[in-house]
């Protein structure tokens, strides 16, 4: 497992003994959720560099109460608006986030891959912080394939770079992202040579799968968090049925999401309660 140690003025990944959850939350629930618990180095939300530029309020808020919680800027591309490198590193300069997540195309190795040697070549000296490149394909083997050419990328780079690196899982590999994760732990290393395997992030909680298989012991070392708006959606919901069993669907995002009306009470505490079971479920792993 992999967690985030200040070191210096950096934030790194380090070992660490559970899987983090990573918050998405609607702009007008943010000063509520504070204001009911104080963010702590425990804390961790997924930001859109899109919702940052139409967001003046949004993009304040990080700016003057983030306290300590990691942030990642996102690049937008499963919500259909992907944003280019230069205005994901904008956003991220602008909320002090921790990380980026390089732009990607969904299934497409090729672009994604292009995306990440522009990075690499063009980019790097705009971004100090960690990056996040995300695996692609549309199977487990193009995925596989996907890895063996970011090793290659990985071999050349400078250790202090590497140690910056996280490796994205999506979920539109569905019930075979655990497979994908499990493929690249077991893969051999080349002759005379360490395979080199970033920690691990799981975007978005697809199924009960990723639960079923996680809970070997074997996965933890390896998957550093994984980020949902699972919680506010069932607070915002109302939905008191479910107990988190690992068979819990992932509930659908709705398209206003982001834009959601400010939370009531009961909505705050449901909120904490799912985030605390579903932290619960992750470190149980």
């Amino acid at each position: 497992m992999h967690a985030l140690e200040e070191k210096g003025n950096a934030k790194m990944a380090t070992e660490y003994h559970r899987i983090k959850l990573c918050d998405i939350v609607p702009h007008k629930w943010l000063h509520y959720l504070q204001a009911d618990r104080a963010w702590t180095s425990e804390d961790m939300f997924l930001l859109l560099a899109q919702e940052i530029s139409r967001n003046q309020d949004y993009a304040a808020f990080f700016r003057q109460n983030n306290k300590g919680a990691y942030l990642i800027m996102d690049n937008g591309a499963f919500e259909g608006e992907t944003v280019d490198l230069e205005e994901v590193i904008h956003a991220a300069n602008g909320v002090g986030a921790d990380e980026i997540v390089v732009p990607d195309s969904i299934g497409d190795v090729k672009k994604s891959l292009a995306s990440y040697y522009d990075f690499i070549d063009n980019k790097q000296r705009l971004w100090q912080g960690n990056h996040m490149v995300i695996l692609q394909g549309k199977s487990v083997d193009e995925a596989i394939e996907h890895f063996y050419l970011l090793h290659d990328i990985w071999k050349s780079m400078p250790e202090s770079m590497l140690k910056r690196v996280i490796l994205g899982v999506p979920k539109h590999f569905g019930a075979r992202r655990m497979e994908v994760v499990r493929r690249l732990i077991t893969l051999p290393s080349h002759v005379n040579q360490v395979k080199i395997l970033p920690p691990i992030h799981l975007l978005g909680y697809a199924s009960g799968n990723d639960w079923l298989i996680g809970q070997q012991d074997w996965f933890l070392q390896h998957i550093r968090s994984m980020d949902t708006s699972a919680c506010a959606i069932w607070a915002y919901e109302g939905d008191h049925t479910t107990t988190l069993n690992p068979l819990y669907a992932a509930p659908k995002r709705p398209d206003d999401f982001f834009n959601l009306p400010v939370p009531d009470l009961l909505q705050r505490v449901e909120f904490f309660k799912y985030r605390k079971k579903l932290r619960n479920n992750m470190a149980a792993l």
